[in-house]
């Protein structure tokens, strides 16, 4: 079975923060622009900006979940032996 490096398992982990904030940053700037909208009295506008969070919330989470899998992946190696 083939495993993780460390340097590899950081750089995966990197990688993943990297997409995450920016897609969370994306994410926020449509909410702002929703909220400008609403203050306008535009909810259609409002809510057509926002349309997109929900396929990038979950994509979001399973940025997360990977990150999350990835730093415990280092902790099973420790307990089966293997080096950190």
């Amino acid at each position: 079975m083939s495993t993780l490096t460390d340097q590899s398992r950081a750089a995966a982990i990197a990688a993943n923060l990297d997409v995450l904030r920016l897609r969370l940053s994306i994410a926020a700037t449509h909410v702002s622009e929703a909220c400008a909208a609403m203050a306008a009295g535009q909810q259609n506008l409002a809510i057509g900006t926002i349309f997109d969070l929900e396929q990038t919330l979950p994509e979001c989470d399973a940025l997360l979940r990977a990150t999350l899998v990835l730093h415990r992946m280092r902790a099973l190696n420790e307990q089966e032996g293997g080096v950190a």
